[in-house]
């Protein structure tokens, strides 16, 4: 009996052990979220311009007029001897789509230290006029914890590979606009 309660004792330690790192790891991405958030003020308010929009008319067969627009959010680090090299760092961006009369809105946070992908929102309204909240978090390239309303698995992977994609699509963007 007492060996029983012991393995019990053990078993629910680990328990709290693990929920309690998954709330270390939100929280982590809730700070570095509320820090980007603060970052993008500052930037607005002093009118730098670490930010580059990009806007997409197109028709969708069935759906009809769609207009995509991205809002890319990056840091400047100049290094060299007299600072003549230039690294732009996306932390953040926003998407916000219009087709057919739906409308939706999300959010990409990316990790200061590997650029990787670690939270994304995204926001839309249900068929009854409700705004849904999607929380995707994610470690080490996989998803990590969800909050709010129920993604089908492979809209969740489908979240990922287009934060992702964003990503890519920053780089490339920047890499030639210096060319």
């Amino acid at each position: 009996m007492k060996t029983l309660r012991q393995s019990l004792a053990l078993v629910c330690m680990a328990i709290a052990l693990a929920m309690s790192a998954g709330d270390d790891v939100i929280t982590s991405i809730r700070s570095e979220y509320n820090q980007a958030q603060a970052t993008i003020k500052q930037n607005k308010s002093t009118k730098a311009k670490n930010d580059m929009v990009t806007t997409m008319r197109y028709d969708v067969p069935g759906k009809g007029a769609a207009v995509e627009t991205l809002h890319f959010f990056f840091k400047v680090e100049q290094f060299g001897p007299v600072g003549e090299f230039v690294n732009y760092q996306l932390f953040f961006v926003t998407r916000q789509l219009s087709l057919g009369g739906h409308k939706s809105y999300e959010e990409y946070l990316y990790d200061s230290q590997t650029g990787q992908l670690v939270f994304s929102v995204k926001q839309e309204r249900d068929s009854k006029g409700s705004l849904i909240e999607k929380r995707l978090y994610y470690r080490d390239g996989t998803i990590f914890s969800t909050e709010g309303g129920t993604l089908d698995l492979y809209e969740e992977e489908l979240t990922y590979f287009l934060g992702q994609d964003y990503r890519h699509a920053f780089d490339n963007l920047i890499r030639n606009a210096k060319e």
